[in-house]
């Protein structure tokens, strides 16, 4: 069976800290909303992304609604997609236990105690220390195709398991609460850029360049390298079933 994704997870973690300075051992970032973005709304159901959604004690749900009700009115102040009263948040953490487990905890509480407004789901994100580039077309193409296989992340597998959350009548939510799909890391922008990115690439009809330009914008800068790799991987991915596809 090989390595679990703990394991995983150890190795990748000990070789990114000796080789790669990377975004995802940043300190806690408080809440910020301007980084808060719709990607998709289908079959009444929403998917948003946004940074760290926590304070030094609770999750902010009651903030995160006010957020999702905003970016859901167009110009004129009217909802085009109305957010029901009552929300389901499916709040899916890219954090790792290694390095930021006192967030995921705090998280994880919450939803322990308010079972009617959400679950929680931790699924830690890293990206990928090798950029496409560095291999010959045909051993990237293989690489690419197997891409569940030998990555950590695993985002074909992932961003499928999303995108079911978006369509599946399996989420046991009240009957009239309208049910949010949250992905969020700490600052909102990397590996929240990868995955979001990648669903955009794979369900949204953007290209990688088109994804990566919204990643690059959310804050003042680009994202972090591991996770454009891997952003980048996902759309060699994509290109192994779309040969026009363009990746650079």
């Amino acid at each position: 069976m090989g390595l679990n994704r703990t394991a995983c997870f150890r190795w990748i973690l000990a070789l990114a800290v000796a080789f790669w300075p990377i975004g995802f051992l940043a300190d806690h970032e408080p809440f910020r909303p301007e980084r808060a973005r719709l990607v998709d709304y289908r079959g009444g159901r929403y998917l948003f992304r946004t940074n760290q959604p926590t304070n030094s004690s609770t999750f902010l749900y009651d903030d995160l609604l006010s957020v999702f009700r905003s970016l859901t009115l167009n110009s004129s102040g009217v909802p085009p997609i109305p957010l029901g009263k009552e929300v389901y948040i499916v709040d899916i953490c890219l954090l790792n236990v290694a390095t930021e487990s006192p967030d995921i905890q705090i998280e994880k509480e919450f939803f322990i105690r308010n079972p009617s407004k959400g679950r929680f789901v931790n699924y830690p994100i890293l990206g990928s220390l090798i950029p496409p580039g560095w291999y010959p077309s045909v051993i990237r193409s293989v690489l690419a195709k197997y891409l569940d296989r030998w990555s950590y992340d695993k985002l074909p597998s992932f961003i499928q398991t999303i995108f079911h959350l978006m369509t599946s009548d399996n989420i046991s939510a009240p009957a009239d609460a309208t049910v949010v799909i949250l992905i969020h890391c700490e600052a909102g922008t990397d590996r929240t850029g990868e995955v979001s990115g990648s669903y955009m690439q794979a369900h949204l009809g953007l290209s990688y360049s088109e994804a990566l330009d919204i990643d690059n914008h959310i804050q003042k800068r680009e994202i972090a390298p591991m996770s454009r790799n891997g952003l980048q991987w996902f759309c060699y991915y994509m290109q192994t079933m779309d040969s026009g596809r363009d990746c650079d």
